[in-house]
């Protein structure tokens, strides 16, 4: 653990021209499970935290797929709870723009963040 916090303090670097003083670059070989323990609450949250519930939910690493079955007003207040989860990490949808028909339900659209 004393390893892994010198390596996330001590690790600077720049990233879209801003000096990123915490964390590390992705590449290394321990990133991924990084980044993965680092996000799981915010997967718990993603997928239990909000009144209504996603049909599907899938992270990987920095790219997150969700099937919304609501409006697009229920999605951006869904979109407030997430960027309320982690001070640095901003969640930004793209939505697709034709919704699909799934089983039933008129409307169910598909989201990649």
């Amino acid at each position: 653990m004393k390893l892994l916090t010198t390596i996330m303090t001590n690790n600077d670097f720049i990233f879209n021209n801003e000096l990123q003083v915490f964390g590390t670059a992705m590449g290394q070989t321990f990133t991924p499970n990084l980044a993965n323990i680092y996000l799981i609450d915010l997967d718990q949250k993603a997928m239990e935290g909000f009144r209504i519930k996603l049909y599907l939910f899938y992270r990987s690493l920095d790219d997150i797929f969700f099937v919304w079955p609501d409006t697009r007003e229920e999605l951006n207040k869904y979109q407030d709870l997430l960027n309320a989860q982690i001070p640095n990490i901003k969640i930004t949808l793209n939505t697709s723009p034709h919704p699909c028909r799934l089983s039933g339900h008129n409307h169910i659209q598909i989201h990649h963040i």
